[in-house]
């Protein structure tokens, strides 16, 4: 079990000044703390978020959510990722990724460079492969692959894609400037 670590007011006021403009995730890792802790904190302080959903909220989601995604209707409307999923399927609104698509056999293959090799992040591959990390990750795992590939240099990823004849010209370009 993990040790209880005490609030100090310090952190009390970063949560109160941060609530409405961060995701808990994003809170999670400024403050060092679980989601359920600092949502019981929160709870204890008075924060609160917004429980009803307005029709302007609705229409947000209805109208925003399948070009720009989950994140940023969170975002904007002050709420986790999770409550808008739920709202979303709720509406009968499908989401879709922009990144949705079928993997190619080269991206298979760096994921599985990506597994092996522990230097970049999911976050880190899926930005240079135009993916999300989310779908990344779901991918590797249903391709049998560990799906936590803690580190990876940036220029590994680039020579690995390199290799396969998959660099964009601004890649090989970084690519040439790393070398």
């Amino acid at each position: 079990m993990a040790k209880h670590i005490p609030w100090t007011p310090d952190d009390d006021k970063y949560l109160a000044n941060n609530w409405d403009q961060k995701l808990v995730r994003d809170l999670e890792t400024d403050l060092g703390r679980t989601k359920g802790s600092i949502l019981r904190r929160a709870r204890a302080l008075g924060l609160a978020k917004k429980s009803e959903w307005s029709f302007e909220d609705e229409e947000f989601i209805r109208h925003l959510l399948p070009e720009y995604g989950v994140e940023y209707c969170a975002r904007h409307l002050k709420r986790s990722m999770e409550s808008v999923r739920v709202k979303a399927k709720r509406m009968g609104i499908r989401i879709v990724s922009k990144y949705h698509n079928d993997y190619t056999q080269e991206e298979d293959a760096l994921l599985r460079v990506i597994s092996k090799l522990p230097s970049l992040t999911f976050a880190q591959a899926a930005h240079i492969l135009g993916r999300s990390p989310e779908g990344m990750r779901k991918r590797a795992k249903s391709l049998g692959m560990p799906t936590k590939a803690d580190y990876l240099t940036a220029s590994d990823l680039l020579r690995e894609k390199s290799s396969l004849g998959i660099l964009t010209s601004g890649e090989l370009e970084l690519l040439e400037t790393l070398s």
